[in-house]
């Protein structure tokens, strides 16, 4: 298959129309292929489900949040324990795999600075899965720098972060090279604002009228050495102290909804397939 494709060539003879679901892998493609005509590899972002990821209005923190347990790491030797419901005037969700590349542990290092800031008065919940062995090292790594209100849950299903991303007054989503970023669409489409760093597929749609993206650190993330990292951390600590601070959640709200209902519907991903295609 592979070689009928490819032709054993870089030109991809017998593929008429490839589709990309952000600049970037448009650019990545181009790349790999560059003898491929550019204009007939079409960006088509990925669509939601708008009817499960919508504001709803009448759900109360402590309620949804009494609905979940924290998930420890296999051999940790803690137990589950009910996610804490009352003191908490802010909340921050994330919702990632375990890997080095989604960058956790950012967040977990601007949480020290923004429980600080808040008189620990925020939370912090994460949910997502992974690995055993990077589990714990992110749930370790949060017990290293003292934090107090971050929660891990697991995984969660979509109607799970549908409800986490209402009650929540900002999604953090600061991936390296992000392909798309779907979560940081299903978190708008709820209307909260989201932040996220300047890399990859956010850069096609968050502007500052739904959120912010941390500038990003020169060259891989892999490769940046221990005070460029720190330097990101402080950016993105920053950034969702002010987003707490000047109330994104009020200010920017129906902007989030607008651009979720507008851009990123399963009929608007379909359509324009169909249309890009013909």
């Amino acid at each position: 298959y592979q070689r009928r494709v490819h032709g054993g060539r870089d030109t991809l003879p017998h593929v008429h129309r490839c589709f990309a679901i952000s600049q970037q892998q448009r650019d990545l493609m181009a790349s790999l292929f560059p003898n491929f005509p550019v204009e007939k590899c079409i960006i088509s972002p990925n669509g939601i489900n708008q009817v499960l990821f919508t504001p709803k209005p009448e759900l109360s923190r402590a309620e949804v949040l009494a609905q979940y347990k924290t998930a420890p790491y296999e051999g940790s030797g803690e137990e589950s324990a009910p996610v804490p419901t009352a003191g908490w005037e802010k909340m921050i969700c994330v919702c990632a795999k375990y890997a080095g590349w989604k960058r956790i542990d950012a967040v977990l290092h601007a949480a020290s600075k923004y429980e600080s800031a808040f008189g620990g008065k925020v939370i912090t919940v994460i949910a997502g899965s992974g690995p055993l062995e990077a589990q714990k090292e992110i749930m370790d790594l949060n017990k290293a720098w003292g934090n107090k209100a971050v929660y891990f849950i697991g995984a969660q299903s979509h109607p799970s972060l549908s409800y986490l991303y209402n009650i929540s007054d900002v999604g953090v989503f600061p991936s390296f090279q992000e392909p798309m970023g779907l979560v940081f669409i299903e978190c708008m489409a709820c209307g909260t604002p989201v932040i996220g760093a300047a890399s990859g597929g956010p850069l096609d749609f968050v502007s500052p009228e739904v959120g912010g993206l941390v500038p990003e650190v020169e060259g891989a993330w892999s490769a940046a050495t221990p005070e460029t990292k720190s330097a990101f951390y402080d950016r993105l600590a920053s950034m969702i102290i002010e987003s707490l601070s000047t109330n994104w959640k009020a200010n920017k709200s129906a902007a989030c909804r607008e651009l979720a209902v507008s851009k990123y519907s399963l009929e608007k991903q379909c359509s324009g397939i169909l249309n890009d295609s013909l």
